[in-house]
This record gives C-alpha cells, sequence and structure tokens, in this order.
C-alpha cells in the first residue's frame, strides 16, 4: 500500500518537472523570437530613417521608446523629409540647365526605340502592301496577254455575221428614188413640170428626138 502512494507521489513529482521545462523552454523560444523581431524593427526603422534624411538615432527612438516612439514616428511621417527636399532640390536644378536625369534618358531611349519600331513595323506593311499590289498587277497582265490571242482568234468567227448586214447600205440610198408615191413628192412633181413645158429648151429636145426615129 505504502508502495503505491510513492509510486502515485514520483509520477506527479515526473509530470510537474516536465510541465516546469515545457514552459521554461516555451519562455525562451517566446524570449529568442521577440528579441529577433525586436532586432529586425531596429534595423529596419535605421534603414528608412536614413533613406529619409534623418540620423539613424530617430528609427532606434521610435523602435525602442514605445509611446514616444510612435509619436516621433507620426510627426516624422507627416513632415517632408529631408531626402525629398534634396531630390526637389536637384530636381530643379537639373530642369534649369537642361540636364536629363539617368533614368529620364533611358525612358526616352526607350520610346525612341519603341517609336522606331514601330515606323519599321509599318515600313514593312508598305513595302508588303506595295509588293502585292505589283504582283497582282502582273497577273492581272499575264492573264490579260493569255485571254489576248483567244479573242483575236475568236474575232474571224464573229465578223462574218458583222460584215452580212453591212452589205444591205445601199437600199437606205434608193429609199428617196421609191418615196415619189408619197403625196409630198406626187405635189412637187406639176410643179417641176410646169416651168419645162414653158422653156423654149423643151422643143430642141424634142427634135433631137424625132431624127433618132428617123434613123
Amino acid at each position: 500500500m505504502f508502495s503505491s502512494i510513492i509510486d502515485d507521489i514520483n509520477v506527479d513529482n515526473i509530470d510537474i518537472t516536465s510541465f516546469m521545462d515545457a514552459v521554461r523552454d516555451a519562455g525562451t523560444v517566446a524570449l529568442f523570437t521577440f528579441g529577433g523581431f525586436l532586432l529586425f524593427s531596429l534595423i529596419i526603422a535605421i534603414v528608412v530613417a536614413r533613406k529619409a534624411g534623418y540620423s539613424g538615432w530617430w528609427g532606434a527612438v521610435v523602435v525602442l521608446v514605445p509611446v514616444i516612439g510612435t509619436l516621433v514616428f507620426i510627426i516624422l511621417a507627416l513632415l517632408k523629409w529631408p531626402a525629398l527636399k534634396q531630390r526637389d532640390e536637384a530636381m530643379r536644378v537639373l530642369k534649369d540647365h537642361g540636364i536629363p536625369l539617368p533614368s529620364q534618358q533611358r525612358l526616352a531611349e526607350r520610346e525612341a526605340e519603341a517609336r522606331a519600331k514601330l515606323e519599321a513595323d509599318a515600313q514593312r506593311r508598305a513595302e508588303q502592301a506595295r509588293m502585292d499590289r505589283e504582283k497582282a498587277e502582273r497577273t492581272r497582265d499575264e492573264m490579260r496577254a493569255q485571254n489576248q490571242p483567244a479573242a483575236v482568234a475568236a474575232a474571224p468567227a464573229a465578223a462574218p455575221p458583222a460584215t452580212t448586214p453591212a452589205t444591205p447600205p445601199p437600199a437606205p440610198a434608193e429609199k428617196p428614188a421609191s418615196k415619189p408615191s408619197t403625196g409630198t413628192t406626187a405635189a412637187k412633181k406639176p410643179a417641176a413640170k410646169k416651168p419645162t413645158t414653158k422653156t423654149p429648151a423643151s422643143k430642141p429636145a424634142a427634135s433631137t428626138e424625132e431624127p433618132t426615129k428617123d434613123a
């Protein structure tokens, strides 16, 4: 019985020591984690302060002094940073002297390259269009040249029908002679006969006819 009690006490002591060891280990891990995070934050704050143009101590104050550091951080963030002031002054001086920044020069070069590429593409497309047009014209001329002998060969076969209707053009010239049957020509003939009877030239015509009869 006593041995069982002693065994229970020993088991409880082992559990307690194991729990304390776990707590100690967890505290150690948390402490090291917090220390590493604090060191990392301190380095970042110092670098940012230096980049902004301030002293690195301002970054250390922001990290190491929680409440005051937060206020200092807000004030410094709202103010214009010295680095920005220097940048603006340098930009103003360079602009006054007409000196481009290297970044601006690189940007201008990239834009010029892009513009040249677009112009080259447009010129290439125009050249391709011209070549296609010339090719189409050549093929059209070749097709016309191929079709021309066929048209010349077909022309004699089509010529006789065209000449046969062209033979009766004398018919329109004879129509005025055949028109005396109309009323207008009948009216004109009596007017033409009256002067012939009155003129003495008609008598010699009759005399000339008589010798022919005698002969």
